[in-house]
């Protein structure tokens, strides 16, 4: 796939960052989504990428993940409106399978809530992801926002538990950075 570029440490020109956010907005619940600003801070973090794909120059399609130590968070992921059911998004899927070092992470909404939730996890299935069967609460991804009950879903298989508390706990720490006591709280 041509024309994808992989942001890190520094972020993206202006009016990419624009097209990026207005994508992010159009694409996440609020609860779900960073401020601006503190999506621009995450380039800061040594492990935060951006992989974009811009054709003739305009975003079609991003991914926001964290390189974590045996396994890419994929934070979020998202292909413009008008191109969506074009194999666009598959297309950055095997982008990121191919950078990777074998297990992918992402946070999907359980497919019960809603129509649009069932069509994400079939998505996602589809591309190799399976569902995981644990609790899962996302933390506040902002202030004055609340906790998310979220899946797990993670390629190229399922995780046992013991393996899922340790992610979960990375990604508490590193990409929430919510303390200790969160934790707990968040899993009782």
């Amino acid at each position: 796939m041509n024309d994808i570029k992989i942001y890190s440490g520094t972020p993206p020109p202006p009016a990419l960052v624009d097209s990026l956010f207005e994508l992010i907005e159009r694409s996440f619940p609020k609860c779900e989504r960073r401020t601006k600003a503190e999506h621009l801070a995450e380039f800061e973090h040594p492990q935060f990428r951006s992989l974009c794909y811009c054709p003739d120059g305009k975003l079609a399609g991003f991914m926001n993940y964290w390189d974590m130590e045996g396994f890419v968070y994929l934070e979020h992921f998202a292909v413009a409106p008008e191109l969506r059911g074009n194999g666009v998004g598959a297309a950055l899927a095997e982008e990121l399978k191919n950078l990777s070092h074998g297990l992918i992470v992402l946070e999907a909404e359980p497919s019960e809530q809603s129509d649009t939730a069932k069509r994400r996890t079939g998505f996602y299935e589809r591309l190799g992801f399976s569902v995981n069967p644990y609790d899962y609460i996302q933390p506040p991804i902002s202030d004055n926002q609340p906790p998310v009950l979220l899946r797990l879903m993670t390629y190229p298989k399922a995780i046992p538990e013991d393996e899922y508390a340790k992610i979960r706990d990375a990604l508490y720490t590193h990409v929430y950075r919510v303390s200790c006591e969160w934790k707990r709280y968040l899993n009782e």
